[in-house]
């Protein structure tokens, strides 16, 4: 059964950066599920992890029942952490948001509600801890990422580009 938690541990936050960079668009043969755009670095996950944990979905791993995998993640960066990362203080407006760096699903746990999971917790902790906005960015070459942000309730605010890249901003009211 797969289940939603705060990551917490070093192991968490390395299985993060694995499946990372297993869903990066240069490391994908087939882009028709989604990409990730921006990579991460573990220094990266660490700082946002200590003040705007990541919101990760565990499914079991093997026979062992008391070992489990992280199989998707949704990423958080407060002020301070996004305005250090070059695409992240580019979202950055008058509001103060918390920043989803991004959220990623393993392949073959997609279809089955980790994505809705993730998000649940991940609003939920982040409404808790007195933000009243989540923003983040989709390149507009994901139309299958677009698609699902907005089929949970984002809202395409603005767009940018950053490095050559086009990017959707989106962003979710937790107020609401």
């Amino acid at each position: 059964m797969i289940h939603t938690k705060l990551a917490t541990t070093p192991s968490e936050l390395e299985q993060i950066h694995a499946l990372m960079l297993a869903n990066m668009k240069q490391n994908l043969d087939n882009l028709d599920q989604g990409f990730l755009s921006v990579e991460y670095s573990m220094q990266d996950l660490i700082q946002f992890n200590e003040t705007t944990p990541a919101i990760i979905a565990m499914a079991p791993s093997g026979s062992d029942a008391s070992s489990s995998v992280v199989v998707g993640y949704a990423l958080a960066a407060d002020m301070h952490a996004a305005l250090a990362h070059h695409l992240l203080k580019e979202a950055m407006q008058e509001v103060k948001p918390v920043v989803m760096g991004q959220v990623c699903v393993a392949k073959e746990f997609r279809g089955q509600g980790v994505l809705r999971q993730l998000y649940s917790l991940f609003l939920s902790t982040y409404k808790e801890r007195g933000y009243d906005l989540v923003e983040t960015e989709v390149s507009k070459a994901n139309e299958c990422s677009l698609k699902a942000h907005v089929k949970t309730g984002w809202v395409v605010v603005d767009s940018l580009t950053v490095e050559g890249g086009e990017w959707h901003v989106i962003a979710l009211d937790l107020k609401a």
